[in-house]
């Protein structure tokens, strides 16, 4: 399972988390973004199941319906959400440049390295290149 976190400008928290459910055979991919925002923890749920959650209480209804909840609690669309998340993450954090290049480290990382500076600004593991 890995984890992501952003902090915005206006104090509202956003984390990415992906992973892996269903049984250790036959696993299929998840992604779930957790907003705190307000004082209020949102999480939407998407993978085999997809359900929407506001401060530990989880709802179960149709895909549609979850996403829509959730963009409507938190108060912003899951396009702008994933896009903000990616354009924040895709900047060097000491410099300020946005040529990151990918490389690769210990088998399953992928490190994404500055070309201007030489910065490590984030990595990413995939777990299943290894096992």
């Amino acid at each position: 399972m890995e984890r992501a976190t952003m902090q915005t400008a206006g104090g509202t928290r956003i984390q990415q988390t992906t992973g892996s459910e269903g049984p250790h055979y036959d696993p299929y991919s998840f992604e779930e973004w957790t907003v705190n925002r307000g004082g209020n923890t949102y999480v939407l749920h998407l993978g085999l199941a997809v359900w929407y959650e506001v401060n530990g209480v989880r709802t179960h209804q149709h895909d549609e319906a979850s996403v829509e909840n959730f963009e409507r609690a938190v108060g912003l669309s899951l396009d702008v959400i994933q896009n903000g998340y990616w354009r924040a993450r895709s900047r060097c954090k000491k410099c300020g440049s946005s040529r990151l290049e990918a490389s690769d480290g210990y088998p399953g990382e992928t490190l994404y390295i500055c070309q201007k500076c030489g910065q490590i600004c984030y990595c990413d593991f995939n777990r299943s290149a290894i096992e």
